[in-house]
């Protein structure tokens, strides 16, 4: 037998077999890990597509919130899940693309430690004032800083969390100073807004935001991106008033390292459905106030890619660094 046509025999057998396993997939229920509490922004939107990512897959999909350590342990323990397919993970750019550049000692490598398998959502982000505070523009907030030095607080979901560094950019930017208040998650950052114990937030448009501003708990003072978003049409963009967004944030899904690729395929396709359905697009954004996505393994690896090469100077420049 030739080389060339054992060659050829092989990729046949590789094909067979991997169309096979994805075949198979899945014969029990498949765990995703959210790494964040319940009720924030990744949470619901795992639970917007797990049922229908339940219904692709034929099995259950079980939601498994492990939060702590800015997504660290949840992130860590899908890192050393059997890559089998059965533990899958929804993180986001703050956890894959920037707790590289700020932590010294992650317990994995967000490259090397996982597959890529499919963005699902791209998350619109709002600059967000207390409705105790007389703040009701982004003009205001910088007047307000520069008049009082100091004496605004700023709530983020932890040191070098997206929320803290877009929030440290407007300062440079806006040559404002604001006092950095870190918390757990979105659900605590809103508490505190609408208490009045920090002033200014920054986080992405769903359900909680607008039901906070609907009460006037808070108030919706800009948007990132370059147009208007449908759900806040009378708030004015950050590019409106020249202070882009360092990133806009997205939300996608992982699999352990070394996961079959006809796996991770047969995920991806599904996925593909399930972001094009119609009560999805609805939920991503009236709920969660975002655009649903899709992409290969391939464009998800270099969008993580982006977010680490593009605010690597800025989280030098901030000099967060963290153990």
């Amino acid at each position: 037998m030739t080389r060339i046509l054992r060659c050829a025999l092989a990729v046949m057998v590789l094909a067979v077999s991997g169309h096979v396993l994805a075949q198979a997939y899945a014969s029990k229920p498949v765990r995703l890990v959210i790494p964040a509490p319940p009720g924030g922004g990744m949470d619901l939107v795992a639970r917007q597509f797990g049922q229908r990512l339940s219904e692709a897959v034929g099995q259950q999909i079980v939601m498994d919130n492990r939060p702590g350590a800015a997504t660290i342990i949840g992130v860590g323990y899908v890192a050393k899940a059997p890559a089998d397919g059965y533990t899958l993970l929804i993180s986001s750019d703050s956890a894959m693309g920037v707790n590289p550049l700020i932590y010294r000692n992650l317990p994995y490598d967000t490259v090397r430690d996982f597959a890529p398998v499919s963005l699902v959502m791209r998350v619109r982000s709002a600059i967000l004032t207390s409705g105790k505070a007389s703040l009701h523009s982004l003009a205001e907030l910088i007047k307000s800083a520069k008049d009082k030095s100091g004496f605004l607080n700023y709530g983020s979901f932890g040191v070098g969390s997206s929320p803290h560094l877009n929030l440290e950019l407007l300062k440079l930017r806006a040559q404002i100073d604001m006092t950095h208040i870190p918390y757990k998650g979105a659900p605590e950052v809103l508490i505190a807004l609408s208490s009045g114990e920090i002033q200014v937030g920054y986080m992405g448009t769903g359900g909680p935001v607008r039901t906070a501003a609907k009460s006037g708990a808070i108030r919706v003072i800009a948007v990132d991106g370059s147009r208007s978003h449908p759900l806040f049409p009378g708030v004015r963009t950050l590019a409106e008033d020249g202070l882009e967004a360092i990133q806009q944030a997205w939300f996608a899904i992982y699999a352990p390292a070394g996961t079959p690729d006809a796996i991770v395929r047969k995920l991806n396709a599904d996925l593909g459905v399930i972001v094009k359905d119609d009560a999805f697009i609805q939920a991503a954004e009236g709920v969660l106030g975002g655009e649903a996505a899709h992409s290969t393994p391939e464009e998800l690896a270099a969008l993580q890619k982006s977010v680490t090469d593009s605010l690597a100077p800025v989280v030098k420049r901030l000099n967060i660094q963290l153990d």
